[in-house]
């Protein structure tokens, strides 16, 4: 499940929302997910920013993020404004994901999303309830969002 809350996101987006034909694949999707994840690792202290940065260069250097128009797509979202309603979209699509309870779409400040994270290359983080699911506030997610947006910037052809 890891990478796959934000990539199913993108993915729904695309088949929904995205005018442009897309070369959109479930993988593509996912690994583009799993460095959202890593991201929001960072942010809620389960993973070191040292050890993020070298999961996503291994994923880098892997070639599963070459094709990059799935991320410039994305970027290429003209203004702030525009970038926003994005990401309310994303972020509605994330809570309908089936790690979430009671999914529902809200772009509430106080709306909620649960993950999976890894605290280590291969390493799963545990949760204080040993479910492996982690609470992710909307505003966490949010922020995970715009460092996302800025390492995928560093992406373009």
């Amino acid at each position: 499940n890891f990478g796959h809350s934000f990539g199913h996101a993108v993915e729904s987006w695309y088949g929904q929302y995205s005018s442009a034909p897309s070369q959109m694949t479930h993988g593509l999707a996912v690994a583009w997910g799993m460095v959202y994840a890593w991201e929001l690792a960072v942010i809620k202290n389960l993973m070191a920013a040292k050890d993020a940065e070298k999961c996503i260069a291994l994923l880098v250097k892997s070639g599963a993020l070459m094709r990059s128009d799935i991320a410039i797509r994305l970027l290429d979202v003209s203004d702030e404004k525009s970038r926003s309603l994005l990401w309310r979209d994303l972020f509605q699509l994330m809570q309908f994901d089936k790690k979430n309870k009671t999914p529902r779409a809200s772009s509430s400040k106080d709306a909620k999303i649960h993950m999976v994270f890894l605290k280590g290359l291969g390493l799963p983080a545990q949760s204080t309830d040993q479910s492996y699911l982690f609470e992710v506030t909307a505003t966490e997610a949010e922020l995970a969002w715009h460092r996302w947006l800025s390492f995928a910037g560093t992406q373009r052809a």
